[in-house]
């Protein structure tokens, strides 16, 4: 046996959940190739359980691009206060 250190597996609901996304997006990606394949953890059952080797899962997501936000315009933020305002106004009146 190696001395290497093991990797552990991280399952798909932990990837889903780290990312955001449900399981058709992580699919299409897949199948897009934008997404490493999974190890089959139960080959030839009827429910296959899938996983991914952390480090494996770890460089995706390193190299993945990092979204940058886009800057809120003055406009934008004051149509946000207006509208968070008017809630709060219809909420706040009593009901008679």
């Amino acid at each position: 046996m190696p001395d290497e250190p093991l990797d552990p597996i991280i399952r798909k609901r932990l990837i889903l959940a780290d990312l955001g996304i449900d399981n058709s997006t992580l699919r299409a990606w897949m199948q897009r190739g934008d997404f490493p394949l999974p190890l089959v953890l139960n080959p030839g059952q009827k429910r296959e359980i899938i996983g991914w080797p952390t480090s494996v899962y770890r460089q995706w997501k390193a190299a993945r691009p990092q979204r940058m936000a886009k800057p809120v315009t003055e406009h934008a933020y004051e149509a946000r206060r207006a509208k968070t305002a008017a809630r709060r106004r219809k909420v706040s009146r009593p009901q008679v």
